[in-house]
């Protein structure tokens, strides 16, 4: 390993995610698969590194639901990321 590698990267240039990129929602057992371009059209940056994605927009659900999400890359797993915080349902 190398100085670059570890060095912290605090705000700076944040590499696109591989255009292999797929992102796959689960709701109880039903699986929506998000490829990069569809991703990037549902963030809703709300400040530098912060940003809101709607998962799931179905009023039918109700009760208990088990959710599963799952980031994945073929060509480059560690640009393939994603930090998640807060899961809010309604």
């Amino acid at each position: 390993m190398n100085d670059e590698d570890s060095e912290r990267n605090l705000g700076g240039y944040v590499p696109p995610y591989p255009d292999d990129f797929g992102f796959d929602i689960a709701v109880n057992g039903k699986i929506t698969t998000w490829d990069k371009e569809k991703f990037m059209i549902h963030a809703k940056e709300i400040s530098y590194n912060e940003a809101i994605y709607p998962l799931v927009n179905d009023e039918t659900l109700s009760g208990d639901v088990e959710l599963a999400l799952r980031v994945r890359s073929e060509s480059d797993p560690k640009l393939a990321g994603l930090t998640v915080t807060h899961i809010y349902w309604s």
